[in-house]
């Protein structure tokens, strides 16, 4: 067969193209070369590389691979906290790593201590921000630094329930910030702070609340299976069934959800979470947040897409999308994200004209999604490969808003 060496494809976009001309299923690749099909659709995604001569010239052999050098990276990958080729998390990722006790980077003068009140207000304003701001990305990453400077300088001072509280907060929103814009390895450290003070202070609530922020920086990081271990002795711990609480109902459904996110990488426990967690949805009957944590009938649906597409069903995701589109008062933050999975579905069927049409309409609700999202630039990078004709002025517009060439 012709060699595959398109610049802009990486090894694992190579693979799976032999893959599928060959017309067999990853399980039956995987199985043939001696690994596990999450393995395989790890290193088709390109989240890991290929790891011994071995298996590179088995897979070559499998997929009737004459040149080797299509198996192999032609120039490093770039670390995932540069994915997005810009400085806007520099700040952030020097205060998480700075500290009262040491001032490493913050050498102005004396650490001053700012009122609980005025600290809260700060954190809600950046939770505000990243809900549903137009800059959400940009803007939290001005606002956020200064406001868990000034919660660590607080706790670290007075050391009491109110000012660990607080940080946990901003910890949870920093691991937000960095998750989304794929520096995972940050973001794991900012989820373990919160958890460790948390754990500290002995709040149930904030405890399941930073366990969920800790599962998905293990999903980033692609430990599907200690998030789904995570997020189960999490809920767990709050509660055998749907607990009475909004707020912990809201938690418990969360985790659970997180938990199917995660099984379906490959542990076959994604139905029990799944129904754990429509129960708790049910049970509230309406979406509502818990410490930043959005849970109700429209996640449920959001995630259950999300799953369809992880398992290679995108004919399931599109059916889901058109059952649970979220309505115009949700979330904008999570209406950009229902948009930029539903892309990636389309993309998956080649339907490049839906595709673009629904990263379109993330576009206007949060443009700077566009840019930061690894999803949705990996869409935009599959229709700038495809160059359709009937949507070029589309996908020039968002190459232009991804920062694309």
């Amino acid at each position: 067969m012709n060699a595959l060496h398109t610049t802009d494809l990486g090894v694992g976009e190579r693979l799976e193209i032999r893959r599928r001309r060959r017309g067999l299923s990853r399980k039956v690749v995987a199985n043939l070369a001696g690994r596990s099909e999450e393995w395989l659709r790890l290193v088709e995604s390109g989240r890991r590389k290929l790891d011994s001569i071995e298996v590179l010239l088995r897979l070559a052999e499998i997929l009737h691979i004459d040149d080797l050098t299509e198996l192999i990276d032609t120039a490093p990958a770039p670390l995932p906290r540069e994915a997005n080729h810009d400085g806007i998390l520099r700040r952030l990722r020097r205060t998480i790593v700075d500290h009262p006790a040491l001032r490493i980077y913050d050498t102005t003068g004396t650490v001053g201590t700012a009122q609980p009140a005025a600290l809260d207000q700060g954190l809600q304003s950046c939770q505000d921000c990243w809900n549903a701001a137009p800059q959400r990305y940009s803007q939290l990453a001005r606002t956020l630094p200064g406001v868990l400077q000034a919660c660590r300088a607080a706790q670290w001072q007075a050391r009491d329930d109110a000012s660990a509280s607080l940080l946990i907060q901003a910890y949870h929103l920093a691991r937000q910030l960095l998750s989304a814009c794929g520096d995972h390895a940050m973001a794991a450290t900012a989820a373990d702070r919160a958890m460790t003070t948390a754990t500290e202070l002995g709040d149930t609530t904030l405890i399941a609340a930073s366990a969920w922020q800790v599962g998905h920086a293990l999903l980033g990081l692609s430990y599907p299976t200690h998030c789904k271990n995570y997020a189960q002795a999490a809920a767990d711990q709050l509660s055998v069934g749907v607990p009475d609480s909004t707020c912990h109902a809201a938690l418990w459904g969360a985790l659970h959800l997180l938990s199917a996110h995660a099984a379906a990488h490959g542990s076959g426990d994604t139905a029990r979470m799944l129904d754990a967690a429509r129960a708790a949805a049910a049970a509230l009957d309406t979406d509502t947040q818990c410490h930043g944590i959005a849970f109700g009938p429209t996640e449920v649906g959001l995630t259950s897409i999300e799953i369809a597409l992880i398992t290679n069903d995108p004919d399931e995701a599109i059916r889901l999308a058109a059952t649970v589109e979220p309505s115009t008062d949700y979330l904008p933050a999570r209406r950009t994200k229902y948009h930029i999975v539903q892309a990636s579905a389309y993309i998956r069927r080649r339907d490049d004209i839906a595709a673009a049409l629904a990263l379109t309409k993330a576009s206007r609700v949060c443009a700077e999604d566009i840019h930061y999202d690894p999803d949705a630039r990996r869409s935009v990078r599959h229709l700038i490969r495809r160059d359709n004709y009937l949507v070029r002025p589309e996908v020039r517009h968002l190459a232009e808003l991804a920062g694309l060439p």
